[in-house]
């Protein structure tokens, strides 16, 4: 890995000087005055001003965000699902930016690393379309318990590998996306935040789990009686505790039979139940009709 330190008092070289203009001050200073008016952290860039648009999903509110979650790719979204469903996971906000750009600037430019700038195009002044340095985001930024009950903020960079396990197709890629972690990594440490970068590769986003999460995020938004909740519930445990080995279909029907419930429906509270964590089973395994159902620990982010 590169060395940064190595870089202190460099000056990375840049094909012109840009510098920091009132537009980007003023598009900051309206993303904080949107958070100030929901009272939470809102995307910085709303999924209908991204090119990403086709990949991009938008999740409804709930206890871990009060505004719309957006995720802009297919490996984004399936991430936030599974922060959805761990519960140690409290708060979630997406596409944050680095707000401080003044401070992201100071930082590239003491670690020898050239800072992302651009040109703006569009209707927009002749003064503001220049050369300058563009905000830095932080694809997530939660905040979880840890072992010891204590709530922790993380940030987090998302990165999908390229079918070589690679972050790029070159090493000169790579070396330009390790520079902008790298600033991104400085930032919240500055700040006292955790930061990690978190790749396609990641447990949390393997086949399975993402196959079985996605189900259950589907049917977990369900409304069901309670009563038959707890009814339905309470035979699952009896009977997949009492299972050596025991098939999704096969569970299914003996709690039909037991609770004169269909067989359709336990399936459905199944996954409601897997998806509220009432129920834990192994979601790192292929769940059908047909497969074994394996028990397991809920999941957390550590």
């Amino acid at each position: 890995m590169k060395n940064y330190e190595d870089n202190i008092g460099l000056t990375a070289k840049e094909k012109k000087t840009p510098g920091v203009t009132d537009l980007t001050y003023s598009k900051l200073k309206e993303w904080n005055k949107r958070c100030k008016e929901k009272g939470y952290l809102v995307p910085y860039f709303p999924t209908k001003a991204v090119s990403s648009v086709g990949l991009a999903t938008k999740h409804a509110p709930s206890e871990k965000s009060i505004v719309p979650l957006e995720a802009l790719s297919k490996l984004e979204s399936g991430f936030l699902k599974a922060l959805l469903f761990l519960p140690n996971v409290k708060k979630i906000a997406m596409q944050i930016p680095l707000d401080d750009i003044d401070k992201t600037v100071e930082i590239a430019k003491k670690k020898g690393i050239r800072h992302p700038a651009y040109k703006p195009k569009g209707n927009i002044s002749k003064e503001h379309a220049v050369y300058q340095y563009t905000p830095m985001t932080t694809d997530v930024l939660m905040t979880y318990t840890d072992a010891n009950n204590i709530e922790v903020w993380h940030a987090i960079s998302l990165k999908c590998l390229n079918r070589n396990g690679r972050l790029g197709a070159t090493d000169k890629k790579i070396e330009r996306i390790n520079d902008k972690h790298e600033i991104e990594r400085q930032y919240w440490l500055d700040k006292g935040v955790s930061w990690s970068l978190i790749t396609s590769e990641h447990y949390l986003l393997g086949y399975y789990f993402q196959e079985n999460l996605a189900q259950a995020y589907i049917l977990g938004r369900r409304e069901h009686p309670k009563q038959k909740l707890n009814k339905v519930k309470k035979e699952i445990v009896i009977i997949f505790e009492g299972s050596e080995y025991i098939t999704l279909l096969k569970l299914c029907e003996l709690v039909s039979q037991t609770t004169k419930i269909e067989t359709s429906l336990v399936r459905v509270i199944f996954w409601y139940l897997i998806w509220h964590n009432e129920i834990s089973v192994d979601l790192y395994r292929e769940i059908g009709s047909y497969h074994i159902l394996y028990p397991k620990k809920g999941d957390v982010w550590s």
